[in-house]
């Protein structure tokens, strides 16, 4: 058997970390694709797996979820709505996985006419979401549907909306991403794709394995499922 170390303060470089604990590979999650300790593991010879951060050479690969099903199970739900002011709150351009986002979007909005989409910027964050929520109403401009790429981002969303006394979902409809456990406990509780992050976590540490013992590993992309609530109401 293997046994799997969590370890999430970095004082130290990557290769020194490895060495030290004497690893022989590492799943690395949580970073952005600039930052230098993910640089530092892409360039290692330790077998690493990154999750979100779309990196392969000989010794890494990558685990993410499906967004391009995600994009299409939220936009599906919105059409079915009937909505079409539609406000997508993404996270901060610098990380590997809103470039994915928006590449999924971009190829989407190519192909869609119907509706009047914006992007809205939340920098996954729930403060940062509500700021930018908040500014977009007290401006006028208020969407029938926002469709957050973080539950995270939903909580400030949510705190906008109570803000300016509109009502979720009566007035305005609100999709989240992750399904995270907090998630299910908000009121109205939120309606959001879920990734399974039990299958990204085992997946990680098989195909890290598998590098580790020499044997080839492509890149791969976990299913997602949509979580349909109470946040979210077709318009009347």
């Amino acid at each position: 058997g293997k046994e799997v170390i969590m370890i999430d303060k970095l004082s130290k470089s990557f290769d020194e970390i490895m060495r030290e604990r004497q690893l022989e590979g590492a799943v690395v999650q949580g970073f952005d694709e600039a930052d230098i300790f993910v640089k530092q593991a892409y360039e290692s010879k330790y077998p690493t797996i990154f999750v979100d951060i779309g990196f392969e050479n000989n010794t890494t690969s990558y685990v993410s979820s499906n967004l391009s099903k995600a994009l299409t199970l939220g936009m599906d739900e919105i059409d079915k709505a009937g909505f079409t002011d539609v406000a997508i709150v993404v996270g901060k351009e610098a990380s590997y996985i809103t470039k994915s986002w928006l590449e999924v979007i971009n190829t989407y909005l190519e192909k869609e006419t119907k509706k009047n989409i914006v992007l809205l910027e939340g920098h996954y964050s729930e403060e940062l979401a509500f700021q930018v929520v908040d500014k977009e109403l007290e401006d006028g401009n208020r969407f029938e549907v926002y469709f957050c790429l973080s539950d995270l981002m939903a909580m400030g969303v949510y705190r906008a909306l109570e803000k300016h006394n509109l009502s979720v979902p009566e007035d305005i409809s609100v999709l989240g991403y992750d399904d995270i456990i907090v998630s299910r406990y908000l009121t109205p509780k939120l309606s959001t794709i879920a990734q399974n992050w039990e299958r990204v976590g085992q997946t990680s540490v098989s195909q890290l394995i598998k590098l580790i013992e020499k044997e080839k590993v492509t890149p791969q992309l976990l299913d997602v499922e949509l979580m349909m609530r109470e946040s979210f109401k077709e318009r009347k």
